[in-house]
């Protein structure tokens, strides 16, 4: 039984597309309630993923199952201070599988980390003749909604996904059905943890974008996301041939590097490509796609 219902996770995660990496980033699970049999109290414990049937857990196991390497943060509900913390600590995503009251404090918060550079995605709620529901409705958000469950739409929605998750309780024998949008906002989450793994400088509008350029059309609101084919190798600055490229090889993290001078003179070349943040990532090791980018960019150069 446990291996069909992690046969139909895959199935599911395989519309995703997602890319053959994984990545070191931070994601803080904000809940409505964390108990202390979960082992931490407010925010100062990694949670226990799959240590206990609860909605913290739930969706720490979604975010999980998209980065495995993701290092999941949980807290109950405080705006401000939740905030403060993943500013102070350099956690740039924050997921919300709840709605709550909106109030001028909240606001204030959700701009705050916004300003800052930060994420915050959202589920748009559950309730189908309603509007998208708060915090989702918050410019400063991404709002998720489900195209298999119940959700509440209008358009401040930015993304569709697949919800309806298995996941484990306490009990690793059995396996609880994590529904509703509750679990369509940890399915983003954990993408933009992958995306934020390769483009770190990247904030909630460039997110934003990225997830509207790579999503099929649902309906009048928004589309279901899903990675691009190329998102692992898709690493070239579009710009005018007859540049002076000289003048436009800017990485801002190359300057003082010791390969500065040898990575401008590849680029002008056209042998090697930067990311589309304006980074040219140094010290990232190649993945076998983009080595093999490279060489055959050097073999077309000398056929010239």
């Amino acid at each position: 039984m446990i291996k069909y219902l992690q046969k139909q996770n895959k199935e599911r995660l395989d519309k995703f597309n997602l890319p053959s990496f994984t990545g070191k980033t931070k994601v803080m699970v904000m809940e409505k309630d964390i108990p202390y049999d979960l082992g931490f109290l407010g925010i100062k414990e990694v949670v226990k993923v799959g240590s206990y049937a609860m909605h913290a857990s739930w969706t720490a196991q979604v975010i999980k199952l998209i980065n495995p390497e993701a290092e999941i943060y949980a807290s109950k509900i405080d705006f401000p201070q939740v905030v403060d913390y993943c500013i102070k600590n350099d956690i740039k995503i924050i997921n919300a599988s709840f709605t709550c009251m909106n109030n001028s404090s909240r606001r204030e918060a959700l701009k705050k980390f916004y300003d800052w550079g930060g994420i915050f995605v959202a589920a748009s709620g559950n309730e189908s003749n309603r509007d998208v529901q708060f915090p989702a409705n918050s410019e400063h958000t991404i709002a998720v909604a489900g195209t298999n469950v119940e959700s509440s739409v209008s358009q401040e929605l930015d993304v569709y996904t697949e919800g309806n998750i298995y996941v484990r309780n306490k009990d690793e024998g059995f396996f609880h059905y994590y529904n509703g949008t509750s679990s369509c906002a940890p399915v983003i989450a954990g993408c933009i943890s992958l995306i934020l793994s390769e483009y770190p400088s990247w904030n909630c509008e460039d997110i934003r974008k990225f997830l509207k350029q790579n999503s099929k059309s649902y309906d009048e609101f928004a589309g279901v996301f899903s990675f691009p084919d190329s998102f692992e190798i898709e690493i070239d600055n579009p710009k005018n041939e007859d540049d002076n490229m000289s003048e436009e090889i800017k990485f801002k993290d190359i300057k003082g590097h010791w390969a500065e001078k040898e990575i401008k003179e590849g680029t002008e070349k056209g042998i090697l490509k930067g990311y589309p943040d304006g980074t040219f990532k140094p010290d990232k090791p190649l993945t076998r796609a983009e080595y093999i980018v490279a060489e055959l960019r050097k073999i077309i150069k000398r056929k010239e």
